[in-house]
Formats: structure tokens, C-alpha cells, sequence
């Protein structure tokens, strides 16, 4: 056995070597390249649908967003019923494909994307009819699916705007009937105070802003509203003088709280109808965004060619005649003998 090797001794006998380095090579490759001719080959068909993202989406991060709702979509072409519907109607073209399933049928497709724009349904199959055939099916159940689960996004958005209306509806309306809560209760502990009923002082300029401005809040925008504001006593009035004007924003109030509760009940019933419609949109959409819009694109269908990676098999033949004649090397080394 050789006791005297060395790295730097052997990287100059390789270096002198180069023609057997290169040789080795050039045989694995032309093993690599033969072999991918006479193995049999696939065959590949594909078709192209075009997807868009409308910008008018709106989010803190729109991106990320975008892409998981790409992956979603990448998730739907090959999920399990997509799949099992592309058996059924293969079944029903050809009676060769009584005996598959979707694990096999999974095998013999991708699809093929970066981002939105051109995506490609692609199919390898063993023999150009079969890639024909699932890529006719299967493309058709996609874009069904597709169009399906978009049409209930479209719907789940539009139920989602309504639900934000609604919602700022209600809120709105709570905040009122609190206003006017707070206001119908300020303006009673006023008018039961037994210094405002008993006094003679006229009221003080401070205390006639506050009750203007409860006035102003529970007032509407309409012209009776604004009369009702201008209506308070004139400067100068005792407390009492202020009682019959109190009363009749007390009145008033008493009017519009009933309203507001009939309102806020109603709307909070909206509210549900159109939360239990959404859910049931929502799970239709297959988690799809609304925001999508994709179609077939004219012409893109690729009819069944051969597929021979020659170029890959010869890289690959290449690299291992490499180490094939490293393997030799390492054995000649460890047997004493010098090559």
C-alpha cells in the first residue's frame, strides 16, 4: 500500500491527467445522451390561462396578500375533487382509464407559474393520445372550478362592502341613541335641580352655552332642528324661563330614541343575514380573492410532442463518468499501484 500520498502530489498527477479527466466525461455523456433516446420518452401537453390581480385591491401589505392568494389558487388546479372530477370525465372518453385514480393522475400533471400573467397547465403522459386526453379534461375542470369559486368571491366581496356599510350604519346609530342618552339624562338632572326651579338670577352666560350646545348635539341638521336651537330663551332669562325650551328637547328625544332602537335592531339583524350569507360565499369561493380575473388564453393549447431531456441526461452521464473514474482512481491508490 502507498504510505507516502500526499494532496499536493496527486493534485499534480491529475493536472497531468486532464486528457483521462476529459475522457471520462465525454463517455459518461455519450452514455447520458444515448440513453435518454433509447429510453422511452414522455409526452407533454399543455394549454395557458391568463391570470390577473386587480390593483384595486387595498391592503397593508397588497404582496403578500397576492401570493398566498396565488398559492391558493395553485392549490385548487390539483386539489383532490378537481382530480376526482378529471377521472370521472377520462372515464367517460376512454374506457383505458377505468383503472385510474388520483394519485396517478396527480403524477401526470403541474402547473406551471411565477406570478400573475401566463400560467401553464402541463401534462406528461406516456404516450401522446393519453397527454391529449387529460390535458382536454382536466383543463376543462379547472377553468369550471375556476369560474365557480370566482364567481362566489365576486359575491362574498360585494356581501363584504355591504356588511361594512351596514356596520357603519349601526355604529352610527348606537353613537346617536348614546347622545341622546346622555343628553335626555344631563337635561333632567338640570331641570330637577331645586336651584334652576327656585331662582330668579338670570341664568349665567357659561351655563346657557351648555344647555345651547346639549341643545346643538341632539338637534338634527333639518329646519325644525335648527329652530328648536334658536328658540332658547334670549340672554339675561331667569333659569325657570328655560324650563318650557328644556321640556321640549325633552320631547323631542323622547321621540327619536324609540326610532333609533327599532333601527339599531333591524340593522343588527341585517348584519347577521348578510354575515351568515358571506360565510356561505366565502366557503363556495374555495379562500379564492374576488379581486382575481382569469380566462383561457385563444390558441395556447400545445398538442402532445415528445419529451427527451438529452441535454440533462448527458450532463448527468457526464458527471457520473467523473466520479466513476474517481472511483477507480481511490481504488488504485488504496491497492498500492500507481496509475
Amino acid at each position: 500500500m502507498l504510505t507516502d500520498w500526499t494532496l499536493r502530489e496527486e493534485v499534480l498527477r491529475l493536472t497531468q491527467r486532464w486528457p483521462e479527466i476529459l475522457l471520462a466525461f465525454l463517455v459518461g455523456s455519450l452514455m447520458g445522451w444515448t440513453g435518454a433516446y433509447l429510453y422511452p420518452s414522455l409526452y407533454r401537453a399543455e394549454t395557458s390561462l391568463s391570470v390577473a390581480y386587480s390593483g384595486d385591491a387595498i391592503y397593508r401589505n397588497p404582496d403578500d396578500f397576492k401570493n398566498w392568494y396565488l398559492e391558493q389558487l395553485d392549490t385548487l388546479t390539483t386539489s383532490d375533487d378537481v382530480l376526482e372530477k378529471t377521472v370521472l370525465a377520462l372515464k367517460d372518453i376512454d374506457p383505458q382509464w377505468q383503472e385510474l385514480g388520483t394519485a396517478e393522475l396527480r403524477q401526470m400533471v403541474r402547473v406551471a407559474w411565477r406570478n400573475t400573467g401566463t400560467w401553464r397547465l402541463v401534462v406528461h403522459a406516456n404516450q401522446p393520445e393519453m397527454a391529449n386526453q387529460v390535458l382536454e379534461a382536466w383543463s376543462r375542470v379547472v377553468q369550471q372550478t375556476l369560474e365557480d369559486a370566482l364567481s362566489h368571491a365576486r359575491q362574498a366581496r360585494q356581501l363584504e362592502a355591504d356588511i361594512r356599510v351596514i356596520a357603519q350604519k349601526r355604529t352610527d346609530v348606537h353613537l346617536r341613541k348614546l347622545v341622546l342618552e346622555q343628553s335626555y339624562q344631563a337635561l333632567q338632572d338640570w331641570q330637577n335641580s331645586p336651584t334652576i326651579v327656585h331662582s330668579d338670577i338670570p341664568l349665567g352666560n357659561l351655563e346657557r352655552w351648555q344647555l345651547q350646545l346639549l341643545a346643538a348635539r341632539i338637534a338634527g341638521l333639518d329646519a325644525a332642528g335648527r329652530s328648536l336651537v334658536e328658540s332658547i330663551p334670549p340672554t339675561g332669562a331667569a333659569a325657570p324661563d328655560y324650563l318650557p325650551w328644556v321640556e321640549q328637547i325633552l320631547a323631542s328625544i323622547e321621540t327619536e330614541l324609540p326610532s333609533l332602537s327599532a333601527q339599531e335592531t333591524y340593522l343588527a339583524e341585517q348584519l347577521a343575514t348578510l354575515s351568515g350569507q358571506w360565510s356561505v360565499e366565502f366557503n363556495a369561493s374555495r379562500a379564492l380573492s374576488g379581486y382575481f380575473y382569469i380566462e383561457p388564453l385563444v390558441n395556447s393549447t400545445q398538442p402532445a410532442e415528445a419529451v427527451r431531456a438529452g441535454s440533462t441526461a448527458a450532463l448527468i452521464g457526464g458527471l457520473l463518468g467523473l466520479i466513476a473514474w474517481a472511483f477507480y482512481r481511490l481504488v488504485g491508490m488504496s491497492l498500492g499501484v500507481k496509475r
